[in-house]
């Protein structure tokens, strides 16, 4: 089983991207949720031909290190002309998590007959789910973040027969879908366009539980015809972000955005804190919320956009001439420390020793970086308890993460109102 997928999950290495559904031949990858909700692929063995195509395009563990090229000392990637933008369709803008700048671009596309189709995620049954939609009501019904996992290579099959399309994408996402083309120009030749979003690393499925736990003694049962909008400021104010609970009718309630923030500790997969990708360096245009820009206007939300390419800049020229975009420049500098770069480093290079004290194979563009010469502990323990956890199926786990998250967020309570009691912000 060493020349398949199975590699990449036993090294800690993938990503749940889904590029390996979509290449096997014979359809002997599938993916399903572990024990902490993950999105992990299985191999039926009496399927298996062995011949390595899920692991030779797979970007989790990239073993012929296709994927160093755009990785420099920044972790910026080539960037033409950031701005800071807002869509100036006001319905977009309302409905949008931050500036909306996805929906318009995409809007966009499917205006100018660039694009027939385009490859997002919406939600189902409480669950981030991809899907194919071919007009502008059918993005804004798609238009939320969603910050669970989903194979969204496993449904690049549904595109054949669309003439050209786009995909927006994580960074994992974005990076099996540049493999597969490599690999498989003709074959994948109507993905036109790369629309990347910028990404801090995807919580498991099992968040979904540990909210409905803490949630349901505050706001009542949540039940599966709801839908959880984890960002969405309509339902708050765009840096507060509350937690939205919509149910079929309309009904809405909010938690705290504190309850996600808090999960990230213990539902974060190990490989994302080895991700030296969080800015979506191998898109056509990376889109990101505007931590770091300064000024006024960023108080409602927006987006900070970076074209990768002339093909992203072509589209944010265009669009900045037809008033669809609001925007100003803004700078590299901005972005690189509202986004945390320079500690997206650092945990690299701390994981990077960790995996290599566990004794797990390193991916192909691990030369890149310097690992660590010290271990960090309290790392290594989070990881290895990640691991553990995640092993077998056991009900007393994710009574445990609640607790922990619950005793957080009291501690977070209570830390608020002394801070507001003394006056500091």
């Amino acid at each position: 089983m060493n020349d398949n997928i199975i590699t990449t999950v036993k090294n800690e290495l993938c990503f749940g991207c889904g590029s390996c559904v979509t290449v096997c031949p014979v359809q002997a990858v599938q993916m399903h949720f572990s024990p902490l909700g993950r999105l992990l692929p299985t191999v039926d063995v009496d399927r298996c031909t062995h011949c390595g195509l899920c692991l030779r395009i797979c970007p989790g563990i990239d073993m012929s290190g296709d994927l160093s090229e755009a990785i420099d000392a920044s972790l910026m990637g080539q960037a033409e002309r950031p701005l800071f933008a807002k869509s100036t369709d006001q319905e977009v803008f309302a409905n949008a998590q931050s500036g909306g700048a996805v929906t318009t671009t995409l809007a966009y596309l499917f205006d100018q007959g660039h694009i027939d189709a385009a490859l997002v995620v919406g939600q189902e049954h409480q669950k981030a789910q991809y899907r194919v939609v071919t007009s502008k009501q059918e993005l804004l019904n798609s238009q939320s973040s969603q910050y669970t996992p989903v194979d969204l290579n496993s449904a690049l099959p549904n595109l054949v027969g669309y003439d050209s399309v786009a995909v927006v994408g994580l960074p994992c996402h974005i990076e099996g879908i540049v493999k597969l083309k490599k690999a498989f120009p003709d074959r994948f030749s109507n993905i036109h366009f790369l629309m990347g979003l910028v990404c801090a690393g995807a919580l498991t499925q099992a968040c979904v539980e540990v909210t409905r736990t803490i949630g349901e003694p505050k706001v009542g049962p949540i039940t599966d015809d709801e839908t959880i909008f984890w960002r969405l400021k309509k339902y708050s104010n765009y840096k507060r972000a509350d937690i939205a609970i919509v149910s079929p009718n309309g009904n809405t309630r909010t938690l705290s955005n504190n309850i996600r923030l808090i999960c990230k500790n213990f539902l974060t997969s190990p490989r994302c804190k080895l991700c030296f990708d969080k800015m979506n360096l191998y898109s056509d245009i990376t889109f990101g919320d505007c931590w770091g820009i300064k000024g006024e206007d960023v108080k409602n939300g927006g987006n900070v956009i970076i074209s990768r390419n002339e093909t992203g800049q072509k589209i944010v020229t265009e669009m900045v001439a037809r008033g669809l975009l609001d925007c100003r420049p803004c700078s590299i500098a901005e972005i690189t420390q509202g986004q945390g770069i320079p500690n997206k480093r650092k945990t690299i290079e701390k994981t990077l020793a960790i995996y290599r004290k566990m004794k797990f194979e390193l991916p192909g563009w691990a030369g890149k970086f310097a690992p660590s010469e010290s271990i960090d502990g309290k790392l290594m323990k989070k990881i290895g308890n990640f691991i553990k956890n995640d092993s077998t199926p056991n009900p007393k786990v994710l009574k445990r993460i609640v607790s922990k998250v619950k005793c957080l967020l009291l501690y977070k309570t209570i830390t608020a109102k002394i801070r507001k009691t003394i006056g500091i912000q």
